[in-house]
């Protein structure tokens, strides 16, 4: 009798310490894949993602540009210079955030080697309205201030980038205005010498002539029209010859006007053109908390994922035990 409660508290403790085996081995499941899934989102590079929201600028953010293109057509009303609004401006602005070399060449300043489009697409993420009024920019990054630096620094950098095109076209207007201006200066110049030239001409004439005509002072009222100018006398025609041929002045040259307007021309600066190609919509700012990882999601996902071995553990040893009993 006591042999068969011996072996009866056996099989019971048998079936018992099974029963017990069989929690452990889902409480260890559960636990071993919950580590793993944390322990592997310690392993994944931290992303933290700074935006900003940016539109069309206000015409007082372009306005020194404006003021440019006025004070070099009031050099030469006739240029023509391109129609510059807010709205050309912010969408060559977003072309240029969206460019692939654009991106390529920030990248670049900031040490990353071997820069390629899957790198570029991990860190940029532009959206743009269809009519290209706002742009709402995302720059990812392993740290908070790194993400707001890096994406402040990505802005003023295509803001440059935009400002210096802006000052190759103003300043190849501006050469364009000043060589037509010496063109017509040159002209003038060209023109006054010609006419000095023909009157000195003139007056040696006329001066031989009242010479030889005995014509020596002037005649007041000579009393018939003549093609030169005899009248004045022979002293007066050559002491004015003298004074064409010996003075350097030409009365016949007036560049002032040419010459006010070069001088206008040189004084506007076009070598510190810093106009703001947006407005700002929303400020970038640090972000407070990560992107990615979640610890807390990736312990859900284990979990989820230990449950599921768990029921397919229990669903094998349910099977194993049943083939063991027939």
């Amino acid at each position: 009798m006591d042999i068969l409660n011996f072996i009866w508290n056996v099989i019971v403790l048998k079936e018992k310490l099974i029963k017990q085996w069989k929690y452990l081995a889902l409480l260890v499941v559960i636990i071993t894949t919950s580590m793993v899934m944390i322990s592997y989102s310690s392993i994944v590079k931290d992303k933290w993602v700074s935006d900003t929201i940016l539109a069309q600028p206000y015409y007082t953010e372009i306005l020194v540009l404006d003021n440019i293109i006025d004070e070099l057509k009031t050099v030469n009303e006739n240029v023509d210079i391109e129609d510059i609004n807010s709205e050309s401006i912010f969408k060559q602005y977003v072309e240029m955030l969206n460019s692939y070399d654009v991106k390529s060449e920030y990248l670049n300043t900031l040490g990353f080697n071997d820069v390629n489009g899957s790198l570029i697409d991990g860190v940029f993420k532009l959206n743009n309205t269809p009519d290209n009024t706002l742009i709402e920019i995302k720059y990812t990054s392993n740290s908070g201030k790194k993400s707001f630096k890096e994406l402040t620094g990505y802005i003023n950098f295509t803001k440059d980038k935009l400002n210096k095109r802006y000052e190759k076209i103003l300043l190849s207007y501006k050469k364009a205005i000043f060589n037509n201006l010496q063109i017509k200066k040159a002209i003038k110049v060209k023109y006054s010498k010609e006419k000095l030239l023909n009157e000195i001409k003139l007056l040696k004439m006329s001066s031989q002539v009242a010479g030889s005509a005995g014509v020596n002072n002037p005649i007041i009222n000579p009393g018939v029209t003549m093609s030169l100018p005899i009248s004045l006398g022979s002293k007066v025609l050559i002491s004015q010859l003298n004074a064409f041929e010996k003075n350097e002045f030409n009365p016949y040259l007036d560049s002032s006007s040419i010459d006010a307007k070069i001088s206008i021309l040189n004084d506007i600066n076009i070598d510190e053109v810093n106009f703001t190609p947006y407005h700002i919509i929303k400020s970038a700012s640090i972000p407070k908390y990560k992107s990615s990882p979640s610890h807390f999601k990736f312990m859900l996902l284990g979990v989820i994922l230990s449950l599921i071995l768990s029921m397919v553990i229990l669903y094998l040893q349910i099977i194993w035990e049943e083939k063991n009993d027939k």
